[in-house]
């Protein structure tokens, strides 16, 4: 599934709180390489001390300046055409310059394993694309997978924007890429992808606590998962399953007890065939 995304740079929900810091600070989603929506409004905003006045500016003139309160500051950039290599600099107690910003399509990469899956798996099926994908103006953020049952965090992982190229696309989703490119090819403007993907994972996790109300049983589950005990209790017992499952594996293999791996091995009676086979 792609969402478009338009008047946040964040995810809607995912950050509330703030983070204690003097010097005004951003969140990882604002930072070199970052692609924001063409054509509309956009919300900039970090942390810095309460009533510290935070001045912005984009491509050296003034956007605004505003006084942060409880220690976050917001500002609003006005609509931006298409285009790149833009310097965003956000001055107060110290001085954050984010380089090589873009203006173009900004769309949200969310679902499952299809979501998921990387182009390293598949290198040997698209060798010709990878070697060609040096596109500097076609970015992607991935939001690492990270479990939070008792309230929003303040900021995502240690992640950051990445440039595609030959080498970094290895790491992008191979969905985002080929839908990213096409984009790309057909609009000629920068394309950034956030992709927020868990594989296996059901709509209800991806739901907040005020959302899971009406339905008791997913609710309820929700409620025990805010519980640290009983997220340890699963854990033990997922980990002694798997312990158990290998266990069982290698002492049945016939190639471990008869060590088919040992060089010295003979495989004088073993009849040969081809590959690809059965």
């Amino acid at each position: 599934m792609f969402v478009k995304l338009f008047k946040s740079l964040l995810i809607v929900g995912l950050i509330y709180s703030a983070c204690c810091s003097a010097d005004v600070k951003l969140p990882r989603l604002i930072s070199d390489n970052m692609v924001l929506q063409r054509d509309a409004e956009i919300t900039f905003w970090g942390w810095a001390d309460p009533n510290e006045k935070v001045t912005v500016h984009l491509d050296g003139k003034l956007v605004g300046t505003v006084q942060s309160g409880a220690k976050r500051w917001s500002i609003v950039l006005k609509p931006q055409p298409a285009g790149t290599q833009h310097t965003i600099k956000i001055t107060a107690n110290n001085t954050i310059t984010v380089t090589n910003v873009a203006f173009g399509e900004v769309w949200l990469a969310s679902g499952q394993s299809n979501m998921v899956l990387p182009m390293e798996p598949v290198k040997e099926r698209y060798p010709k694309d990878i070697a060609e994908a040096n596109y500097p103006d076609i970015r992607y953020f991935t939001v690492l997978t990270v479990c939070s049952f008792k309230s929003p965090e303040a900021d995502y992982p240690e992640v950051q924007w990445q440039v595609v190229n030959p080498e970094s696309v290895m790491k992008f989703s191979a969905t985002g890429f080929f839908f990213a490119r096409e984009l790309f090819q057909t609009y000629h403007i920068p394309v950034g992808i956030i992709n927020a993907s868990v594989g296996g994972s059901p709509v209800e996790a991806w739901m907040s606590e005020d959302a899971l109300t009406p339905f008791p049983k997913p609710f309820a589950e929700a409620k025990l998962f805010q519980n640290d005990s009983h997220i340890q209790a699963i854990q033990n017992a997922d980990n002694t399953r798997s312990d158990n499952w290998y266990a069982d594996i290698n002492a049945r293999d016939a190639g471990l007890s008869d060590a088919w791996f040992k060089p010295e091995f003979n495989d004088q009676n073993w009849k040969p065939f081809s590959l690809p086979g059965f």
